[in-house]
């Protein structure tokens, strides 16, 4: 008997994201139970997971980084993080064989050859300002592939989609911090804000879920244009969105309608200044 899926348990149709504290987002559990035949194991079959979508901060979207400079989508599925290997964020995928055991994304009793499969995912929000506006319009797509063939052997669709105006006391709220060593810097790019229709500037730095909130005002970047330093037609925001063990914040930055535009950046973060070619927002994809 060849390897084969006793059981493929996904989530039903939507699964509607709820506040949680500073956190507004739709956790689901998946599993799988894998059979093989005499002399083989179950090492050929793993799980991908794949999402398109959007996020929404106030009826705007923002980006989020699935692998790098590999953006989310909202018309094609891409891998849900980075697989194992020479990746800017390696073993963030889930079902990869090749990665370590991860409490959220794990074989049982072991990696390499385990038939039962358990994974755990929150898409959603972190750090969340209270009386603001999120909105999450995901499409998941969960496949158990015979990696040996090639062949998809089984395949689940469901949906992650809500919105809600975050309400919460003071109490709950947390100090803010600045850049961290532990912050990384994925690019920035140039576009214009789907509500005013203004040039805005996009930072997206990838984090580490719970870290504090990050202050927008604490961030130091310069962009300098064919006129000199451009000046911001307002104060920076920051979003934050998380799915498994990353999170992905995005510093706004606004722009006047009359600026020439900036090719480069320069953000102070610990120890020193990066410099970055500023891309247009076409890449991130969140049209």
């Amino acid at each position: 008997m060849p390897v084969g899926v006793q059981s493929f348990t996904t989530p039903a149709g939507n699964v509607v994201p709820a506040q949680n504290g500073n956190k507004y987002n739709g956790p689901f559990v998946n599993k799988a139970t894998f059979t093989h035949g005499s002399g083989e194991t179950c090492s050929p079959l793993e799980y991908r997971q794949y999402v398109k979508g959007t996020f929404k901060v106030a009826g705007a979207a923002i980006a989020h980084s699935l692998c790098g400079s590999d953006f989310l989508s909202p018309t094609t599925f891409k891998e849900d993080g980075c697989g194992p290997g020479p990746t800017v964020d390696p073993c963030t995928a889930y079902g990869h064989r090749g990665c370590p055991t991860n409490p959220k994304d794990k074989y049982i009793p072991n990696q390499a050859a385990g038939c039962n499969f358990y994974m755990e995912d929150e898409p959603g929000f972190t750090n969340i300002s209270s009386g603001t506006s999120y909105e999450i319009d995901l499409s998941f797509k969960g496949q158990i592939i015979n990696t040996t063939t090639g062949a998809v052997v089984e395949t689940r669709n469901w949906t992650v989609k809500g919105q809600t105006i975050a309400a919460f006391g003071p109490i709950e709220a947390m100090a803010m911090v600045g850049l961290r060593a532990s912050d990384t810097v994925q690019g920035v790019y140039v576009g214009r804000s789907q509500t005013t229709g203004l040039p805005e500037v996009y930072v997206i730095i990838s984090r580490g879920i719970g870290e504090p909130p990050l202050d927008a005002a604490a961030i130091s970047v310069t962009l300098p244009n064919a006129q000199g330093v451009m000046p911001l037609a307002g104060p920076a925001t920051v979003h934050e969105i998380t799915m498994r063990g990353r999170s992905t914040a995005t510093v706004v930055f606004p722009l006047a309608a009359e600026v020439a535009l900036p090719a480069e950046a320069r953000i102070k973060v610990p120890g020193g200044t990066l410099r970055f070619d500023v891309q247009p927002a076409s890449v991130v994809d969140v049209e």
